[in-house]
């Protein structure tokens, strides 16, 4: 006898679900049971998790971040920080350590910057 599948209470489909596995994979879907991620995989995968009661939701598209809490992150500004050259002073304890990361941004910098 084959094991059977747990229904979903939720089930989204039909977008990008970025997974925390050892290679950070692409997914399209991902089930929902009670509190947990029950399945996450392509959608016809994760479509055999549907049941009667199962609220299902097209992501159209979209990205889906799991396990993100909040830490009291703007995650497009702390995206834009890492690729528009800024400085990162989130560790920074000492006036010297700043101004020695200005000094070797400036170093660095070519004019106009």
């Amino acid at each position: 006898m084959a094991a059977s599948k747990t229904l979903a209470d939720m089930v989204l489909i039909g977008g990008h679900v970025v997974t925390v596995d050892s290679n950070f994979s692409v997914q399209q879907a991902l089930a929902i049971t009670g509190d947990r991620i029950s399945s996450v995989g392509t959608d016809e995968e994760v479509r055999s998790h549907i049941g009667a009661d199962t609220k299902v939701i097209d992501l159209a598209g979209k990205t889906v971040l799991p396990g993100i809490i909040d830490t009291h992150i703007h995650a497009a500004w702390f995206g834009s920080t890492r690729t528009s050259g800024q400085l990162d002073l989130g560790e920074i304890t000492s006036i010297s350590k700043i101004v020695e990361l200005v000094a070797d941004k400036v170093e660095g910098a070519k004019p106009g910057q």
